[in-house]
């Protein structure tokens, strides 16, 4: 039976109803109204007494899925739900701001340069070089006097990760979701403390742990075959070459953290091919991070239980083992949205429930708030013949393809002065260009209305004159045929 949040007239929670009748009357009559679709939820205009029953709110954690269940001292379930984090997309957001950070100081000091050499102000030609506190390394001295490093202004200590903090405001601001409908005071969170050494070997105890990675090898390579199985990282054949996947030229380790096993024509292919290389650092970093979401788990805990505490909540922490205990005793299933439920139970000494069958709800995290003005930015091409030959005049960082100037000098070496003058009147010169993010009213994650039925907006196209809803595949639908009813909180419920 459908369960329907109520509030009073001050948007404080009261306790839900199951009474569909009652409630459609008071919404005839004007005495309530609706303020949510989904969870169904009403405000109450009149006056009304504030009475509310104990309630807990069981915390499945998690870094990608997280469960979250309510239940009150009957054992009843009230709401429960299964979260999808984007949590995995913080450290692509942070690459993405970063490129934008560098690009836009790059410009900058482009500009100052140009004015330098324009005014005739530019630094002593006799200066080739500067050491600024904070670098390793001097600093090549263009027209004009570097600034300080950046990061030698920072004055705030103890800072956590993007996706720690990330990870610690999606649990908080799930729990001021839930506690805005429904009155709870309790919270228990189960506590997830991994261990990666056992989680590596079963066996291990005592002094073992006091060993390092590499105890019981001989040397790296030796490691490297254990645990690639002596097979190539990209392909299936025997290990031939052991290949340092971030060049020591460019400050890479000489770690088994660096050092990936290949077969001589995996190898060749990684320095020839950049897709290849690209696919090598992502298995390897696949392997280094195979706990990434286990240690990010244990560093936010212990700042998900004091925010929790902030809301005015009694948290109670529980384990893995307890929640396992429980589901055996009341013979609860395994799923997100369950263990939650099992987890809300702990306090309970019922000896037998019904268990429910939950019908959950589907949240969804998207991204909120994202500040950069340039949407895509095209570099600029060089074209022969209709053919890609070259691309920006000088190489970018980490640039594969040839440069202007690398393509010309190679050219002129291989056919000579003549067919150089000749073939520079044929090349095509496409600009770069930027694409810019249009204003518009829906973004992603917003509610929308479509022939009176609800849906969540996850993308736009056409310079923002047409949306893509979910549900609906990937047809486009004209932003003039939605109304919004609600914009991006954040936390979506599907």
């Amino acid at each position: 039976m459908q369960i329907i949040y109520v509030l009073d007239n001050n948007n404080n929670p009261l306790m839900p109803t199951k009474r569909v009748g009652k409630v459609r009357h008071w919404l005839k009559n004007k005495e309530a109204i609706i303020v949510n679709y989904k969870p169904f939820t009403i405000k109450l205009i009149r006056d009304t007494t504030n009475y509310t029953q104990n309630m807990t709110l069981g915390l499945d954690t998690g870094r990608t899925n997280i469960g979250a269940a309510v239940t009150n001292d009957d054992c009843e379930c009230l709401y429960s739900a299964l979260v999808e984090t984007n949590n995995k997309l913080v450290t692509k957001h942070m690459t993405e701001r970063k490129q934008h950070r560098q690009a836009s100081r790059r410009g900058e000091r482009k500009r100052k340069q140009r004015r330098a050499i324009k005014c005739n102000t530019i630094m002593n030609p006799k200066i080739k070089e500067r050491m600024l506190p904070g670098c390793n390394k001097p600093i090549i001295i263009k027209y004009i006097k570097n600034s300080e490093a950046k990061f030698n202004n920072r004055n705030k200590v103890n800072l956590l990760p993007p996706t720690v903090r990330h990870l610690i405001l999606t649990h908080v601001n799930l729990a001021k979701k839930v506690q805005a409908i429904l009155p709870i005071n309790k919270v228990i969170i189960e506590v997830n403390k991994f261990d990666f050494q056992k989680l590596e070997d079963a066996t291990i105890s005592g002094s073992g742990y006091a060993k390092g990675t590499l105890s019981g090898f001989d040397n790296i390579k030796d490691y490297i075959k254990y645990i690639q199985k002596d097979t190539c990282l990209l392909c299936k054949n025997k290990i031939e070459h052991y290949h340092h996947v971030i060049p020591q030229s460019k400050g890479g380790s000489d770690t088994h953290k660096n050092i990936a096993g290949l077969c001589n024509s995996c190898h060749n292919r990684v320095h020839k091919d950049s897709n290849t290389e690209v696919k090598l650092k992502t298995l390897k970093v696949g392997i280094l991070k195979k706990y990434a979401g286990s240690s990010i788990i244990n560093i936010a805990m212990p700042y998900i239980i004091e925010e929790l505490k902030k809301l005015g909540l009694d948290v109670i922490t529980t384990y893995g083992y307890e929640t396992k205990a429980t589901r055996d005793k009341y013979t609860i299933p395994k799923d997100h949205d369950y263990d939650a439920y099992a987890i809300s139970l702990k306090e309970n000494i019922a000896t037998s429930i019904k268990v429910p069958v939950l019908d959950s709800f589907n949240i969804k995290q998207y991204r909120r708030h994202n500040r950069a003005n340039i949407y895509a930015q095209r570099e600029r091409t060089y074209k022969l013949d209709g053919l890609v030959v070259a691309k920006n005049h000088n190489k970018r960082t980490e640039q594969k393809e040839n440069s202007l100037k690398e393509f010309r000098k190679e050219y002129l070496h291989k056919y000579g002065q003549a067919k150089y003058t000749q073939m520079l009147g044929k090349l095509e010169v496409i600009k770069s260009t930027r694409r810019y993010k249009q204003k518009r009213e829906l973004s992603e994650g917003c509610v929308v209305l479509l022939n009176n039925d609800r849906f969540v907006v996850t993308g736009s196209s056409g310079a923002g004159k047409y949306v893509r809803l979910l549900g609906l595949g990937k047809k486009d639908v004209s932003i003039k045929t939605c109304k919004l009813i609600k914009n991006n909180e954040g936390l979506v419920y599907l």
